[in-house]
């Protein structure tokens, strides 16, 4: 089971914990040393990622906190066990960098973290607002003093479709935020959201792909999506397509073969952002 919220003090009956945290950046260094200070659990952090052979050398660890970087398989849970290792926490919103159905056939407890979908959010549209406006070539050109428009000529989002392809928390505010631009809005979720209908439609994911100018994608890694942007789905859609992504392992795990072939009259802009 998912416990949503979890803090990174993980409670167990009120006894101490040895709490384990890899994957640490550069902005959580302060925060997880004061948490430390201040915390009667004991915290030990790495910035390596959380793998087989980082396990094999926990002595008697409670818990282990992680970022998305680190994947955590049936072995490694295996192992866990086997080391009394009962809780998991990450420190991300999704989890699929987890086997949450085995940690649960197993005992562990697994946590993630809970924060606000609008900046996710709002980074999305930005990115849509870069490609169409071709800001970072703008950019790029102004820091060698280069002010010429050759190419530089954009396109306005209220004439866009736009499709979003998973309308949860993310995605629902996407939608919301698009709706302001005056946009046409498609959406596709397997449950779809009634509320979202009154700024967005519906349709089946072949529509979107064919009716969309910009597609962004806002969905967990699963069997039925894996490389669900391919040759066959690029090929389907309109003269210009701009794909948008926020989430790494998403992108991460598509198929960019289409990517790197030619296709008469079309032209793909990529935004791979990173969590």
């Amino acid at each position: 089971m998912i416990e949503k919220g979890g803090k990174l003090r993980l409670l167990k009956q009120n006894i101490i914990m040895k709490i384990y945290v890899y994957d640490m950046v550069d902005f959580e260094e302060k925060i997880l040393a004061d948490l430390a200070m201040n915390s009667d659990d004991e915290i030990v952090c790495f910035r390596e990622r959380f793998t087989l052979e980082q396990l094999e050398k926990i002595v008697d660890a409670d818990a282990i906190s992680i970022l998305g970087y680190s994947h955590v398989d049936e072995t490694m849970l295996e192992k866990m066990k086997e080391k009394g290792i009962l809780y998991i926490s990450t420190r991300t919103i999704g989890y699929d960098h987890i086997d949450v159905k085995k940690a649960k056939e197993m005992g562990i407890k697994v946590y993630n973290a809970f924060y606000e979908p609008n900046n996710v959010a709002d980074f999305a549209v930005m990115s849509m607002l870069i490609l169409l406006r071709k800001a970072k070539v703008s950019i790029c050109r102004a820091l060698v003093n280069d002010f010429s428009l050759d190419g530089m000529k954009g396109r306005e989002m209220r004439s866009m479709t736009v499709g979003v392809i998973g309308t949860g928390k993310i995605g629902a505010t996407v939608v919301r935020n698009l709706s302001g631009f005056g946009c046409k809005i498609l959406a596709y979720d397997p449950y779809e959201n009634a509320k979202l209908k009154e700024y967005a439609t519906y349709v089946d994911l072949d529509t979107l792909y064919h009716e969309s100018d910009i597609i962004t994608l806002h969905t967990p890694l699963t069997s039925d999506n894996y490389h669900m942007i391919n040759k066959e789905s690029i090929e389907k859609d309109g003269v210009n397509l701009l794909l948008v992504g926020r989430k790494k392992r998403t992108l991460k795990e598509m198929s960019f073969e289409p990517l790197i072939i030619p296709i008469i009259h079309s032209y793909i802009f990529l935004v791979k952002m990173i969590l």
